[in-house]
């Protein structure tokens, strides 16, 4: 009774998302099981979702789950990230970072079948450029169509694309006579133009690694590598917005200097997004590039909420650190979307909202909700233990053949997920002296809600989650390999000590840190600095050695 009544809830809450007039709460969900419900809400309506998480380990971690279920449809999840700079760090962002925010803002413009978008809250705080600048930016190329090179290389330079020796990464491109690389965000791989003149004869997207052609095409799209678009002949209005809200702060004019010099020289790929706001006059959000037709999903109320609370608290003590070291910066609420913002974005898009609880705080009261759905899902803590300490060494797999038995004599959907193809292999070896059948599937099974698998055999799928669960509502009793056989630890060899090497990533280091190069030894490390060096420019690691001897070393 209390089961059907339970199937009762996911067939009602799944019959309130089309007509919703307010958000929804579901209470209850643990983990591994909010991923399954929204691949369910997307399998069952194919309307575009934006999943809000709380960090950005929580969004690798749902991309992973949400491609788990969605199996053959898991190339409709992409992921909006946030940048890994502290705010109003006047440095290069991340090009892989940017690529992908760029590329996800301009397939939510332009788009085709729906997508599912995982993005952090600070993702979601953060502005952008606006879809008018995006589209207005984004260049056509054609096969057999000619091309002014050198306007288009200064469109290039205007959307932050870098000159490089070799094309390796977003946002790189390249000359070499008649040949022009672009590493586009749109797209994996760079794009090669060859011209004749004005005219391109040929486009083919090539392995920055081997330099062979991988695919010959007729048209590419070329997309900003930065979410700053600094044309030349915006200059002038730009350091005039510069000068205007300088003045506003009363920062002080030689710190004013010092950031307009730095645009005439080095453009936008001086780490000057954190100007965005007096470039783009007209920034957007999130909410601005996602239609009314668009659910939103908050996949932990209480810790984005937190994460909001804490990315806006950060941004206000920087920005006043900055203003009493009289240095210049832009005022937040130019660029960040405060928490209260995104709770009214959030409560205009009827929002579904997973909470650990019922919570009626003072802002809580002014989202409204329609409907609160509580669901019982549990998790394999018992199987687990019992896996770990089997009554009888003879048969250690006893426990997981009565749970699989136990479920699937109640009609459930039955499955084991395995990170590997091998881990797999060792799951359906281990089964084999016992009475179950073992399906292997390369995707999750898709279509099974309130079917009867009390005859089918467990399904043995491949694919990164994090842990199992068990929902009745939703007839589906899940275990993963590393539940079944515990996480593997890599140890050390006894009686052996060597020395852990491991490459370092700058964003770790503080200035004054201590550093070991290969070659040249222990220096001090003292900041990021930019250098031109045959008309390219990059930024470099400074690391200082005795006598002053100086080390720049290639982000």
């Amino acid at each position: 009774m209390v089961q059907n009544q339970e199937k009762t809830y996911l067939a009602q809450l799944v019959a309130s998302i089309p007509g919703r007039s307010e958000g929804i709460d579901c209470i209850g969900l643990q983990k591994t099981d909010k991923a399954y419900l929204i691949s369910k809400l997307y399998r069952r309506f194919h309307e575009p979702m934006v999943v809000v998480v709380s960090s950005s380990k929580d969004g690798r971690r749902v991309c992973d789950e949400l491609r788990f279920f969605l199996g053959s449809e898991a190339p409709v999840v992409q992921y909006f990230p946030p940048y890994n700079l502290l705010p109003y760090k006047f440095l290069t962002s991340d090009s892989e970072t940017a690529a992908n925010r760029i590329r996800v803002l301009y397939n939510l413009v332009n788009q085709g079948v729906p997508p599912v978008i995982v993005t952090t809250i600070d993702g979601l705080m953060k502005k952008t450029l606006s879809r008018a600048s995006l589209c207005g930016y984004a260049e056509l190329i054609m096969a057999g169509e000619e091309v002014d090179r050198e306007k288009l290389i200064e469109k290039l330079e205007a959307g932050g694309y870098e000159r490089a020796a070799i094309v390796e990464e977003p946002g790189d491109y390249c000359v070499r006579g008649g040949i022009l690389d672009i590493f586009s965000p749109l797209y994996p791989r760079p794009l090669r133009m060859e011209l004749f003149g004005d005219l391109v004869e040929s486009l083919r997207f090539y392995s920055p690694v081997s330099q062979r052609t991988v695919k010959q095409v007729q048209e590419a799209v070329i997309l900003p590598a930065k979410e700053a678009i600094l044309d030349r002949h915006q200059l002038p209005g730009v350091i005039g917005r510069i000068r205007e809200e300088a003045s506003r702060l009363n920062t002080p004019v030689t710190a004013v200097r010092k950031v307009i010099d730095r645009l005439k020289t080095e453009g936008i790929n001086s780490g000057s997004e954190n100007l965005m706001a007096l470039i783009d006059s007209e920034l957007e959000t999130l909410f601005d590039y996602t239609g009314a037709d668009t659910l939103y999903v908050v996949t932990d109320y209480e810790q984005v909420k937190a994460a909001a609370e804490a990315s806006e608290n950060l941004v206000r003590e920087q920005f006043e650190t900055i203003l009493e070291e009289g240095r210049f910066a832009v005022s937040p609420e130019k660029t960040y979307l405060a928490w209260g913002a995104v709770h009214s974005g959030l409560t205009r898009s009827k929002t579904l909202m997973f909470k650990a609880i019922s919570m009626f705080d003072g802002q809580e009261k002014s989202m409204s909700v329609s409907s609160r759905y509580n669901f019982q899902v549990h998790d394999n803590t018992g199987l687990i233990e019992a896996l770990r300490h089997p009554q009888s060494m003879d048969t250690p797999l006893s426990p997981l053949v009565d749970w699989i038995e136990k479920y699937r004599e109640r009609g459930y959907l039955t499955v084991i997920a395995c990170a590997f193809s091998s881990q797999a292999e060792r799951v359906r070896s281990m089964l084999l002296p016992y009475p179950i059948q073992v399906l292997s599937r390369e995707t999750f099974p898709a279509g099974h809600a309130l079917k009867d698998h009390q005859k089918e055999p467990v399904c043995l799928c491949v694919g990164e989650i994090s842990s199992g669960f068990v929902w009745p509502e939703a007839s589906i009793a899940l275990i993963t390999a590393n539940e079944i056989f515990g996480t593997r630890r890599k140890g050390t060899a006894a009686g052996k000590s060597r020395i852990q090497k491991q490459l370092l990533n700058f964003e770790d280091l503080k200035i004054d840190d201590l550093v070991v190069h290969d070659e040249h030894g222990i220096g001090q490390y003292k900041g990021l600095t930019k250098l031109t060096v045959e008309f390219v420019t990059n930024d470099y690691l400074l690391i200082i050695y005795k006598d002053d001897d100086r080390l720049y070393l290639p982000v």
